[in-house]
C-alpha cells in the first residue's frame, strides 16, 4: 500500500504559524503564490 503524498497544509491544518510557514513555504508542486508575513522583506 502506497502511503499519500505528505501535504504540509493538510498536516498542519489549524496549527500553522510563522515557523511552520517559513519551514514549508513556498510549495514546490503549486505554481507561484504570494504569502502575507511578518514585517518587511
Amino acid at each position: 500500500m502506497v502511503s499519500p503524498e505528505f501535504d504540509p497544509l493538510v498536516e498542519f491544518y489549524g496549527m500553522w504559524n510563522t515557523e511552520l510557514a517559513e519551514q514549508y513555504l513556498p510549495l514546490p508542486r503549486v505554481h507561484a503564490r504570494k504569502y502575507e508575513c511578518l514585517g518587511d522583506i
